[in-house]
């Protein structure tokens, strides 16, 4: 979709922001939530708002907040609780905040990592396939990191996500803070 706008746009040589008005991870045809799909949304929150910002979405909003949402999608449960998918989206907004989009760096199959710059540089690193991935940050700007953590603002070092000396292994997205 956002290809064809921007191609709508560049053919009438307009340069408008774009902006995602309603945005979430359905349940559909749920009559209870499943295990793992409150794990899912939280990924998937990270997943939405970080692809949005690398091509250059000017706003993207979540549907919805309270009361569980439409079908499951609140970032609040149906007693206005926090779901894992808040606490990820806490974690977000602190991470990328005012930053930058810079890059998609390459850094290993199966593995897709956006850079973000706000006065430190900041990487998000995603498993395309929810698989175990081990990365090695030798040789790269993320060999000597000031801070590795969870989507969920947990440093590294237990079960979704761990550090052994420049190897890095994560199942769940993970954030490295990059002294610059």
């Amino acid at each position: 979709k956002l290809a064809f706008l921007l191609g709508v746009m560049s053919k009438y040589n307009l340069n408008k922001p774009i902006i995602l008005s309603e945005a979430g991870l359905i349940c559909s045809g749920c009559t209870s939530i499943p295990a793992g799909y409150e794990q899912d949304k939280a990924e998937y929150v990270l997943w939405l708002y970080t692809r949005n910002l690398s091509k250059g979405l000017l706003a993207t909003t979540w549907y919805t907040l309270d009361k569980g949402g439409w079908r499951g999608t609140g970032l609040l449960d149906i007693n206005n609780n926090p779901t894992p998918a808040y606490y990820a989206f806490k974690t977000m907004t602190n991470a990328l905040y005012a930053a930058s989009f810079v890059r998609e760096v390459g850094l290993s199959t199966g593995v897709r990592v956006f850079e973000f710059q706000k006065g430190l540089k900041v990487w998000v690193l995603f498993s395309q396939d929810g698989e175990q991935k081990t990365v090695n940050l030798s040789n790269t700007v993320a060999s000597n990191p000031r801070e590795i953590f969870d989507l969920y603002g947990n440093t590294c070092g237990g079960q979704n996500c761990s550090v052994t000396g420049n190897l890095v292994s994560f199942d769940q997205p993970i954030y490295i803070i990059i002294n610059n």
